[in-house]
């Protein structure tokens, strides 16, 4: 019996995705295409490979034994790729680079015409999103990403300090007064990050002040800025996020708040790539054109 690699791709798409809906997305084809190949992969190994239920798509007993074997395949494909990939010295195709939103939009989208200029053969996909693309699967080529990361095949770069600073809009001061010390934050209606960022160094900062859990909690950094904007607390957040917002003024400049670290991550079988090396280099050029400073170690 004869497997198709797409076939198999797609099925590990709908597995970790825990739709048909979420793999298409993650895949760029349409339901249509996934239950297809889902169904053809199906009868190829005689019975179904989910079954429904109250909490998603289930694997049948034959599909989790399927998936171990997918697995491996896929492990060895993409170790393939990667390893061409990383010996390819040409300067052109894609690229795909991943970042929070807030990255994509305050360091990167300014700089693009830049790389783009210099590299006319070369095609950039930016992935904004509140969780880690897996490099070594390659979901992106290129990570930033806010904290230090930690997995055994990532070749990381320390690019510099993030800071962070509060921020709100002219009309909500205008509503419920301007603070003029830290002690007045607790009086205040505050927008943050979500739950999963409370162990973050602005973040602890910001609780240990609060008598109170923030107003309104938020995965983006562009619906931060947008709440913030819209009267509705005060946010913490990054200036180059806010900066030029209309209506929208600093609160409290001078008070020092933790930072966070700016790392860009690649997969080591890449580090040689000619795409991958210019694209490092541009993100630091970014970094530091957006006012990221180094740290000194």
């Amino acid at each position: 019996m004869a497997l198709d690699w797409n076939d198999l791709r797609t099925f590990l798409a709908v597995q970790r995705k825990g739709s048909y809906a979420a793999a298409s997305r993650f895949l760029g084809v349409d339901s249509t295409t996934v239950g297809r190949r889902i169904d053809a992969l199906g009868e190829a190994l005689g019975g179904p490979l989910f079954q429904r239920s109250r909490q998603g798509l289930l694997l049948t007993d034959e599909a989790a034994r399927l998936l171990v074997h997918a697995e491996r395949i896929e492990a060895e494909v993409l170790a393939s790729e990667r390893e061409f990939q990383g010996s390819s010295k040409a300067l052109e195709g894609t690229i795909r680079v991943t970042a929070g939103d807030g990255l994509l939009a305050s360091l990167l989208v300014p700089a693009l015409a830049e790389l783009l200029s210099r590299n006319p053969g070369l095609r950039v996909e930016l992935l904004g999103d509140a969780r880690h693309f897996d490099l070594a699967k390659r979901e992106a080529d290129v990570g930033l990403r806010l904290r230090r990361p930690t997995e055994p095949a990532l070749v990381r770069r320390l690019l510099g300090r993030v800071p962070f600073r509060l921020f709100a809009s002219d009309a909500y001061l205008a509503r419920r007064g301007r603070p003029t010390s830290v002690d007045e934050l607790a009086e205040h209606d505050f927008i943050a990050y979500g739950a999963s960022l409370d162990r973050t160094p602005p973040m602890v900062w910001l609780l240990s002040h609060l008598r109170r859990p923030p107003r309104i909690r938020c995965t983006l950094t562009a619906t931060v800025a947008a709440v913030c904007a819209a009267g509705q607390g005060i946010a913490i957040t990054m200036p180059q996020v806010m900066n030029g917002l209309p209506g929208v003024t600093e609160v409290l400049p001078r008070v020092p708040i933790p930072h966070r670290e700016l790392w860009a991550v690649i997969h080591s079988d890449l580090r040689g790539n000619p795409r991958v090396k210019a694209v490092l280099e541009w993100a630091a050029s970014a970094a530091a054109a957006s006012g990221i400073r180094p740290i000194d170690r």
